[in-house]
């Protein structure tokens, strides 16, 4: 004897009391059948068969054919309730009526109510159907029969292209047909008793009627009335002629009414039973297809619908290697701790405590200040601190501001004398319109080079080519934030450290030239001045653009430049909606389709890059609050934004919002940054020349005439830029190479 629960369904049990004997119950009907069809039927078709759906004291039995089940054999599981039922449906066979009682178990009170709700509504179902029957409506059962073999049609369809929730379809439409035939066979039943009771009161109205014409006859006997006598014993005569034809007639209706049911019955019997065969059929053929729900293996190609996971999380389609740079150790650091002696200052200052132990990301503790709402300077500074020789380095800062909404901007300043003497810096200032480097709540990391400096004072100053009069001999350090004067603003401070700057492995600095969008003009005008001088690029594509009209690259341009000259090809999108919408205006999950079907695209096609660059320059949230850069390192080593307050740093202070010059063109008054301004005397190609950095140059269309927009740059520009980076002995890389060279 076994007993057996699926996991897959956990109202249905089972037991075997020998081989090709088996009880079935469940709390729901269709649930059982839905079973049958998918389990039960694995044994032999000849041995185990369906004999309708009986009700059993209230609970519905399926057992099989001519062996009648041994009780004895199913002993009670612990702790069940245990019943006894006795077959009583008219539709069931003549042997199955003859069964002895079986014994049947259910787990709980609690199901034994749901079997009984179960039946209940079975038995409705049954009364409904036998006022259809009875009514000789040949039509419907035509129709179901129809439906059925449609049904059957439809999932052999499904189950070829392995369509597992079509499958599901069918047989439940099976289980309805099923579910209507025993209710028009109970309903038959019904109608039947009522076209008999009719019968019956017919017949009582004509004795009534009888038995008055035999009264009027006395009468008129009585009175002597020899031919009223005659007339009554004709009309008495005429009426139980009258009465008894109408008798005879509805008992001949009957039984023909009684002979269709039936004939209607076994052949619905036939159809569905064939019906319940296909369908077994079908169902052990298309579960040979699937995957085991606990596992398995598949052969062949397996498609899937949806995200793939694993563990609960979504998974990539191209994974990145997670190549990052090497995070560079300070040579000096002060994070904050406790005894670390800075102080707040400045009238823009409203509160503060410089040993905050609710928010932190090192250590146990920071600083905390809140600004007084007056667009006035909030300091945190150390003066007098032994002398610092910052040559070859640069300052790396960790900070958090809660809510950027009313922040104007931060910076650092280094000097001696309290500031008497200074260079300053300006780390970030926000704008409500483009992308911000510091972001609500989020810690960053700032580099500061050299390069960067945007104002002196007192004895330090700056040449005409930007290169600061002093290196060295600082004792003082101070950090500003400044509100917008409409709302205070809180900051966090984790970090001031002295690290190696881009200068130690790039003496001139770095350039990297990409380009943004995919277009064709950059194989056409740009690849052969950039070959002439032995510099390779790096392209920022969108997939679906790629080949889609001779304005864009396509994928054999894409190789050739990457194959012959050396050129990476990156992603900006895979769509061109989502490129032109922008990430941030996307939901998580959007934004994370759109990268992995990028990262596969790009593979696919022998595009190995794992560098990235958002669309627009935007990762700041998703419209569900996710960070878009968060999304990006799931797919990405890095990703570019084109954020330009400061030059990036080599290696980057946070790989996924790599900062950038955009906007590059040589036309007028159309905004963006001009050539002339990078090439002029004192100018980013000269800083970085002499300050050593790591300058992104972003361009997208190259154009032959004159330019349009910012996102233009004539030929002649565009030369121009190449011969002054060419002239300064500056090298130039892509991003994979910078990537590369620090991991």
């Amino acid at each position: 004897m076994a007993r057996r629960r699926f996991p897959e369904d956990r109202n249905i049990f089972a037991w075997s009391a020998a081989p090709n004997q088996h009880v079935l119950y469940s709390v729901n009907p269709g649930d059982a059948l839905r079973f049958f069809l998918d389990q039960a039927l694995t044994a032999p078709a000849d041995v185990i068969h369906l004999d309708g759906s009986p009700l059993f004291n209230r609970l519905l039995i399926f057992q099989t054919r001519d062996v009648p089940l041994i009780p004895e054999f199913l002993g009670p599981p612990d702790g069940t309730t245990v019943l006894y039922a006795q077959l009583v449906s008219p539709l069931a066979p003549a042997a199955a009526q003859q069964a002895p009682p079986l014994l049947l178990y259910a787990q709980s009170n609690a199901r034994l109510d749901a079997l009984e709700s179960g039946a209940s509504t079975a038995a409705g179902q049954l009364a409904q159907e036998a006022i259809q029957r009875q009514a000789g409506d040949a039509a419907t059962l035509s129709s179901a029969n129809a439906h059925t073999d449609s049904t059957v049609a439809n999932e052999s369809s499904a189950r070829s292209a392995g369509d597992a929730a079509t499958l599901t379809s069918a047989k439940g439409y099976t289980d309805t047909a099923v579910s209507t035939e025993a209710t028009r066979a109970q309903a038959a039943e019904s109608t039947n008793a009522a076209v008999i009771t009719a019968e019956a009161t017919r017949a009582q109205g004509a004795e009534q009627a009888n038995a008055q014409a035999i009264s009027t006859e006395t009468s008129a006997r009585t009175a002597g009335d020899a031919s009223a006598l005659a007339s009554a014993k004709s009309y008495a005569d005429s009426t139980v002629a009258t009465e008894s034809g109408r008798a005879q007639a509805a008992e001949q209706a009957n039984a023909t009414a009684i002979s269709n049911e039936q004939t209607r019955a076994q052949n619905a019997e036939n159809s569905l039973g064939a019906s319940v065969t296909a369908e077994s059929n079908r169902a052990q053929a298309a579960e040979a297809q699937l995957l085991p729900l606990f596992g398995g293996s598949v052969t062949g190609d397996l498609a899937v619908t949806g995200r793939l996971t694993a563990g609960g999380y979504a998974l990539p389609v191209v994974m990145p290697t997670g190549r990052r740079p090497a995070y560079r150790k300070a040579t000096w650091s002060q994070q904050f701790q406790t005894g670390h002696s800075w102080t707040v200052g400045g009238s823009g200052t409203a509160s503060s405590n410089v040993n905050d132990t609710g928010t932190f990301v090192r250590g146990t503790q920071s600083v905390r200040v809140t600004t007084a709402a007056n667009a006035v300077q909030s300091q945190v500074r150390k003066l007098s601190q032994p002398t610092m020789d910052l040559t070859g380095k640069m300052i790396r800062l960790i900070l958090k501001v809660d809510d950027v909404t009313h922040l104007d901007r931060l910076e650092f300043l280094i000097g001696t004398s309290t500031f008497t003497n200074y260079f300053r810096w300006t780390v970030h200032t926000h704008s409500a319109v483009s992308p911000n480097y510091v972001q609500s709540g989020e810690w960053v990391t700032v580099h500061l080079n050299w390069a960067d400096v945007s104002a002196s004072g007192g004895t330090y100053s700056l040449s005409a080519n930007g290169t600061p009069n002093s290196r060295s001999g600082f004792t003082d350090m101070q950090v500003n934030c400044y509100d917008d004067g409409t709302g205070a603003v809180t900051y966090h401070l984790q970090a001031v450290e002295l690290v190696p700057d881009t200068a130690e492995t790039f003496p001139n600095g770095v350039i990297t030239i990409s380009f943004d969008d995919s277009y064709a003009s950059v194989y056409d005008l740009a690849r052969p001045k950039m070959d002439a001088l032995g510099f390779s690029g790096t392209m920022f594509n969108i997939a679906e653009a790629i080949g889609s009209s001779g304005v864009y690259l396509n994928t054999t341009q894409m190789r050739s430049m990457q194959d012959f000259s050396g050129w990476e090809m990156g992603g900006h999108a895979y769509g061109t909606a989502a490129h032109a919408a922008r990430y941030t205006t996307m939901t998580e999950q959007a934004v994370a389709d759109d990268f992995r079907k990028l990262r596969s695209w790009m593979v696919q096609h022998g595009f190995t890059s794992e560098h990235f660059a958002y669309p627009g320059g935007q990762f700041g949230n998703t419209t569900d609050g996710v960070p878009v850069d968060q999304i990006a390192a799931r797919y990405f080593t890095s990703a570019r934004s084109i954020i330009s307050e400061n030059v990036e740093s080599f290696p980057a202070a946070m790989p996924h919002r790599l900062k950038a010059v955009t906007g590059i063109n040589d036309g007028t008054s159309i905004g963006g940054v001009t050539v002339s301004s990078l090439t002029a005397t004192g100018g980013k190609l000269d800083r970085c020349l002499n300050n050593g950095d790591w300058l992104n140059l972003c361009l997208h269309k190259i154009v032959t005439g004159t330019p349009a927009d910012s996102t233009e740059i004539s030929q002649t520009g565009f030369n121009t830029l190449m011969d002054a980076i060419n002239s300064r002995g500056i090298p130039v890389i892509t991003v994979s190479e910078a990537m590369r060279f620090y991991s």
